[in-house]
């Protein structure tokens, strides 16, 4: 209990319990959403440039893709994504947060709960996580 002698030493124990599983947590998975990989429709636009390109990883928080293009890490762009010839576009702002060669990484801005939901609903159809 909180007045015992041994209440700040059960304390040091369960924070010490608590931090170590998530800390292993977060070594095996440091996103906030889960990501689904596979071929998608991507266009850009920023600074009056419009560039199609292939995304290959999506999850509620971004996406990742491919391009031959220059971007430069830390800019905020327009993406618009399409996950099959049979969905609509989604149109979102995104800043690029990881940039390695060709391959880019960029975090959704304004991702409405609307495009979230039928992100996550239409990848859990076709790759259950």
């Amino acid at each position: 209990m909180i007045g015992s002698p041994n209440y700040g030493l059960l304390m040091m124990d369960r924070r010490k319990t608590l931090t170590t599983s998530a800390l292993e947590r977060r070594k095996r998975n440091r996103r906030a959403y889960p990501r689904w990989i596979f071929d998608f429709e991507v266009r850009l636009h920023w600074a009056n440039r419009s560039v199609d390109c292939r995304g290959y990883e999506i999850g509620a928080g971004g996406l990742s893709f491919l391009t031959d293009e220059d971007i430069p890490g830390e800019m905020e762009i327009e993406v618009e994504y399409r996950l099959s010839p049979e969905t609509d576009p989604v149109s979102v702002k995104g800043v690029v947060r990881h940039v390695e060669g060709k391959r880019y990484g960029v975090e959704f801005l304004n991702l409405g709960m609307k495009d979230r939901l039928a992100l996550v609903e239409y990848c859990e159809k076709i790759k259950p996580v």
